[in-house]
């Protein structure tokens, strides 16, 4: 196989590849959506000039109850991602060590210290690119990801898009800039 015919990278994974609160993603646009809805229902329902809530003799205590399960809620949605993502970083080192990957027709080929192996194509049920990585799916839950930032030069990402497009039989999403 050519040497041209590989993509290779070293990658050393940070929190901020695996989630990121202001990054562009469906999953953050509903997350913030439903975060801003909450507390549009929250000011509507108790604190509007309107508000029922008014009536009630404790009225204040209500009022401060709901705004810190809102809080708690909100930062749920938006932080607490964030931070199971440093916590896996944590509870396991071998995230954040230095990994090289080596993709070619036969698959994708990785290197650690502690590990070695390779993963055909139809090991990945799918592969999806953001603006920042390419994430290989292995299951809903685990997937390798390939920050980017790592790769060696700029013509890397269309040979390896152009690669998955080749030798990936299962569905996909890639960027087309």
């Amino acid at each position: 196989m050519p040497e041209d015919k590989e993509v290779s990278v070293n990658v050393i994974l940070k929190p901020n590849d695996l989630y990121n609160p202001f990054l562009w993603s469906w999953r953050n646009l509903f997350r913030w959506v439903v975060s801003i809805v909450l507390c549009r229902v929250v000011y509507d329902v108790f604190f509007s000039p309107e508000a029922s809530l008014r009536s009630f003799p404790d009225q204040q205590a209500i009022g401060t109850l709901v705004v810190v399960l809102t809080v708690f809620i909100v930062l749920g949605l938006l932080l607490f991602p964030y931070l199971r993502g440093i916590a896996s970083f944590k509870q396991h080192p071998a995230f954040s060590k230095p990994t090289h990957y080596v993709f070619s027709a036969d698959g994708v080929h990785f290197d650690r210290e502690d590990a070695n192996g390779d993963f055909r194509w139809s090991a990945f049920t799918r592969v999806y690119e953001t603006r920042g990585l390419f994430i290989f799916q292995q299951t809903s839950y685990t997937g390798t990801y390939i920050p980017k930032r790592c790769l060696d030069s700029q013509t890397d990402i269309p040979r390896l898009r152009q690669m998955i497009q080749e030798h990936f039989r299962g569905k996909y999403r890639l960027r087309v800039d």
